[in-house]
């Protein structure tokens, strides 16, 4: 996608962007090739300074780059190159208050699922990070970036999407679970649950060391790090109207979330 993109490159907006489309100049290589005659010259030399660090940025794996260059929906365009590398990231706290606590974070990158919970395993979490080139979040810029920051005392230096922000410019407002259910995403081990039920869950553990509560915090901790790499690509298309090519990742598989809680000793 970023390939085919314009907006990336000063003096080009989605208009202009969508008639490089229509006029045939669908990627780099053909406006390289002259593809984009129609354009004035002036705007053609801006676009060409400016391709030589765009194409850099792509070959060393530099997602920040486009991310502060589109707006709104276009920056998922970058999940369609960084996609791999992309880590979904969700967390689950003790409440909102400055002494909440984080208490279990779920990660889902290029299929593969994982849990970090305070008390088992939640400091491995750093070293899951550490090898992340994109995180991203629902709500995370005000939410789970800065009770991460805190709980580590570290700052988080990985190009982050947000995708509360395209949600919001595609018309989907709400919290996490209201846009899921608009977009068609059904939970299949967590229907019902929310954020104050996640903190149930937790007391429910801490307290009487139920089992059962700790597993189904972390089944919906997981599948909200599941929906949001299925949203993902579920709004795949809606980075690129008017292109006229089909360049959308397909849906994610489903989390193995047996697999998962198997990696607590719980009893």
């Amino acid at each position: 996608m970023l390939k085919a993109t314009f907006q990336c490159f000063r003096g080009i907006g989605a208009d202009a962007e969508q008639k490089m489309w229509r006029r045939g100049c669908l990627d780099w290589r053909e406006f390289r090739r002259g593809g984009a005659c129609f354009l004035p010259e002036r705007k053609r030399e801006l676009i060409e300074m400016q391709l030589a660090a765009a194409e850099s940025a792509l070959a060393a794996g530099m997602p920040d780059w486009f991310l502060t260059r589109l707006d709104s929906a276009a920056k998922l365009r970058v999940l369609h190159d960084f996609g791999e590398r992309a880590l979904f990231l969700d967390i689950e706290t003790t409440g909102l208050g400055p002494y909440a606590e984080v208490t279990s974070v779920a990660t889902w990158r290029d299929g593969v699922a994982k849990c970090f919970v305070r008390g088992f395993n939640l400091e491995l979490l750093l070293a899951e990070l550490a090898t992340a080139d994109l995180l991203v979040t629902f709500n995370g810029k005000r939410f789970d970036l800065p009770f991460l920051r805190r709980e580590f005392g570290l700052d988080l230096m990985q190009p982050h999407l947000d995708l509360m922000y395209p949600l919001r410019s595609l018309g989907y407002r709400g919290g996490l679970k209201v846009c899921e259910r608009r977009l068609g995403f059904r939970r299949a081990h967590s229907e019902g649950a929310d954020g104050l039920e996640a903190v149930r869950l937790w007391y429910a553990w801490r307290s009487r060391q139920n089992a059962d509560a700790l597993r189904r915090l972390i089944a919906y901790n997981v599948e909200d790090t599941y929906c949001l790499a299925w949203l993902a690509a579920r709004l795949a298309s809606y980075a690129m109207p008017g292109y006229p090519l089909a360049c959308c990742r397909p849906s994610p598989p489903p989390p193995d979330l047996p697999e998962i809680l198997g990696c607590f000793n719980l009893e």
